[in-house]
């Protein structure tokens, strides 16, 4: 088994990220021979209040930080990248005081056609399939 891994370029040099949010991860994880599994971790630079402009919430769409691919399917997953957050959600110890940004382990701000939210000092993990 050869264990290299070939080069692999899936975002168009010409696509520039919002200020502040960084590609922490950019991993193909699979591949078949129809479609490709990526790892894609993103992350807001800034906390709340820290700055006027850059310190907001960034809606990032899938379709333009991979243009070159059809998307089949985005699944948020836990920062390791190795359960599928709603999953591990609805599984975990419930306290009294519920989250404000979750409603029966889901997520308000959840994956919307492609789109999602990063809000201040978050990071977020993602396995996105594409067809090749």
């Amino acid at each position: 088994v050869d264990f290299r891994k070939a080069e692999f370029y899936a975002i168009d040099s010409s696509f520039k990220l919002p200020k502040n949010i960084m590609l922490i991860t950019l991993d193909q994880i699979a591949s078949t021979a129809a479609s490709q599994t990526l790892l894609i971790r993103l992350g807001h630079q800034y906390g709340e209040g820290e700055d006027g402009t850059l310190s907001k919430a960034v809606d990032i769409d899938f379709k333009d930080v991979l243009p070159a691919y059809e998307i089949q399917s985005i699944t948020e997953r836990t920062l390791s990248g190795n359960q599928d957050l709603i999953e591990r959600e609805k599984k975990r110890l419930r306290w009294k005081e519920a989250a404000a940004d979750t409603a029966d382990g889901v997520r308000k701000d959840s994956i919307r056609d492609g789109k999602i939210t990063i809000h201040p000092m978050e990071i977020r993990t993602f396995h996105v399939i594409v067809g090749i």
